[in-house]
């Protein structure tokens, strides 16, 4: 903090930045930025002060509707829109085994602005039609009594990265209905390890999928979140084709890709006269 020209980004700006706002007073020749996550209806309930952004002279937020929100709560020209990145060379796709007892393998991954609801009664509605349809679900305890009087589901909390990695790699579907999105990271994983997705039509996440690798809901349709899913275990070939699809999208954003958008972010604050 003594020195000119440090810049300070904390990564998660809901948690972690606000009376350290303060920095700037102590020493304003330095640069604080902040990454923000949740959508703004989120960013309301959790941030519900909001005097201390004016002392950051960076935020960096995931998609055009957080753009907007925080252009009108500081200066639009201190706000940067950068996708979230994610690893593509930890999440990567690997050749399947056919060896999955007849069914087609999905995956859950998650607990934060999730549809529960959603996800519970589209599994009811594939058991009731008899679809040859697995998920393994990963989430916290808490939330496993919406599954536990279903038949074709496996539960997991708290598992290690490395059989988390390999539900991805081994999975055939992800299916992820949402309540609200920014950026998600659990997607993001799914589509790297080449899983066609499944999940809400939200506008946030048609800025990180389309058509060619996803299917999109009405919020809160079981039956049409059933359907999609139905759809893709009954035709290998457009699995296969939304696979490929998938890793090709997260490629995009790759941590290379993303970095490099990041580093132009810290070099436009630094030449900006009117920081500092």
């Amino acid at each position: 903090m003594k020195g000119e020209n440090q810049i300070f980004h904390f990564l998660y700006g809901e948690n972690s930045y606000r009376y350290l706002g303060l920095m700037k007073k102590i020493r304003s020749k330095n640069h604080i930025v902040c990454t923000y996550h949740t959508p703004p209806e989120k960013f309301l309930t959790v941030v519900k002060n909001h005097a201390h952004l004016k002392n950051i002279d960076a935020v960096i937020v995931f998609t055009r509707e957080q753009a907007t929100f925080f252009s009108d709560l500081i200066d639009e020209k201190r706000v940067y829109h950068v996708p979230h990145g994610v690893d593509t060379d930890y999440f990567f796709p690997i050749n399947k085994s056919k060896n999955n007892n007849g069914f087609v393998k999905g995956l859950f991954v998650g607990q934060h602005l999730r549809d529960f609801s959603t996800l519970s009664d589209a599994v009811r509605i594939l058991e009731r039609k008899a679809v040859n349809f697995k998920i393994s679900i990963v989430t916290p305890i808490d939330k496993h009594h919406y599954f536990t009087d279903l038949k074709n589901v496996d539960l997991y909390h708290a598992i290690p990265d490395q059989q988390l990695l390999e539900l991805y790699q081994t999975s055939d579907i992800f299916a992820l209905p949402l309540l609200k999105t920014t950026a998600n990271c659990a997607v993001q994983e799914a589509m790297a390890c080449g899983l066609p997705v499944v999940t809400t039509d939200l506008d946030a996440v048609h800025e990180y999928m389309d058509e060619s690798c996803a299917f999109f809901t009405v919020p809160g349709d079981a039956e049409a979140f059933a359907n999609a899913i139905s759809r893709l275990c009954e035709d290998e070939s457009l699995r296969m084709k939304m696979a490929a699809a998938s890793r090709n999208k997260a490629m995009h954003y790759s941590l290379a890709a993303i970095a490099s958008k990041t580093r132009q972010v810290y070099a436009e604050m630094l030449s900006r006269k009117d920081l500092g």
